[in-house]
């Protein structure tokens, strides 16, 4: 929903999408941070065959483009799970989706083009740019054995993934045994000083603290 008057009144942004099943699931949902009329939304269900995607609105939700198709799940089972559509804080145009099997993808035009980056096979549950480290970016995804894009049974890789470049290249940080559900991030105490991260891990729902940037967690 989106109001224009401090909440006084307020009307669904959702109605705007096509009428498919993966749509009434949405992912992920951005709006840019200079123009509240610039929307960017990821949807979709993983029992559907159909790859939905991301769809952009000019006009604050009122009408919507499909400018990437990608296979998205939204939140159902899962809702512990984070973000996987995330902007760049140092350039509000740079958007990074990451999508189920299909990998990640980066967008310079806050999602009206698209280019892939990488990161094929994994399933992402949370997305987040580092604050304190400019072009930082940290990934985190979760095994996946279930039924995917008309697949009763697609195995998908986990693993906590970190970018320095805005996003444009990857590299898999090493070490743990099951990489975190969801990860915030606390403010920095001063510029770029690493700050401390918090994780939901699983497979027992644990709370571990990092303070070298997510490279090691206690």
């Amino acid at each position: 929903y989106r109001s224009d008057d401090q909440g006084q009144t307020w009307r669904m942004i959702q109605g705007g999408l096509p009428a498919e099943d993966g749509n009434q699931q949405p992912r992920g949902v951005l709006v840019h941070p200079d123009d509240p009329d610039l929307i960017l939304v990821a949807t979709g269900t993983h029992w559907d065959a159909r790859r939905d995607g991301v769809f952009r609105s000019t006009d604050g939700g009122q009408t919507y483009t499909n400018t990437l198709e990608a296979a998205f799940a939204g939140n159902g089972n899962d809702r512990m799970w984070g973000t996987i559509l995330a902007v760049d804080p140092s350039d509000p145009d740079v958007v990074i989706a990451a999508a189920m099997q299909d990998g990640v993808y980066r967008s310079e035009d806050f999602g009206r083009s698209w280019s892939k980056v990488g990161l094929e096979g994994i399933n992402p549950s949370d997305l987040d740019f580092d604050q304190s480290v400019p072009g930082r970016v940290l990934l985190s995804a979760q095994p996946f054995d279930c039924y995917l894009l008309g697949n009763p049974r697609t195995k998908l890789d986990g693993g906590l993934f970190e970018s320095l470049d805005s996003g444009k290249t990857w590299r898999q940080l090493d070490g743990l045994a099951w990489p975190p559900y969801e990860i915030v991030q606390s403010p920095a105490v001063e510029p770029g000083v690493p700050s401390e991260w918090l994780g939901i891990f699983p497979p027992v729902t644990v709370i571990k603290r990092s303070i070298d940037g997510g490279l090691t967690w206690q």
